[in-house]
């Protein structure tokens, strides 16, 4: 299990003084988890907290406040020739909390000679 928390009060300088920097919430909280269970699988999940922060270095297109979680699964066989890899990311509590609103599913599988 891993935590992370991040605190920022950089501001911009120049012309655009005293805005904040785009992208950069000035509180970021992350807990993380992994676990590995039996038949080769490990699972993940993660949550992640952002306080308000924009796309844009005029702050005029505000990215809202609001949690992003995300799932992921990965399988692998005992002699190491096939693996599957399964993400699920940006699952937001509100939709204008995410740099994009779309919930993002990833599958690969992989084939190891």
């Amino acid at each position: 299990m891993a935590f992370r928390y991040i605190y920022r009060d950089a501001e911009q300088t120049g012309v655009n003084s005293g805005l904040m920097i785009p992208y950069m919430p000035k509180h970021f909280v992350q807990v993380d988890s992994q676990w590995s269970i039996p038949g080769q699988w490990l699972l993940g999940a993660s949550a992640t907290y952002r306080t308000l922060r924009y796309r844009d270095d005029l702050n005029l297109d505000p990215i809202g406040n609001g949690w992003n979680f995300g799932f992921t699964a990965y399988w692998e066989s005992q002699n190491k020739h096939h693996s599957v890899h399964l993400i699920l990311d940006n699952v937001l509590s509100s939709k204008d909390a995410g740099k994009e609103p779309d919930t993002h599913l990833m599958a690969r599988y992989s084939y190891r000679f």
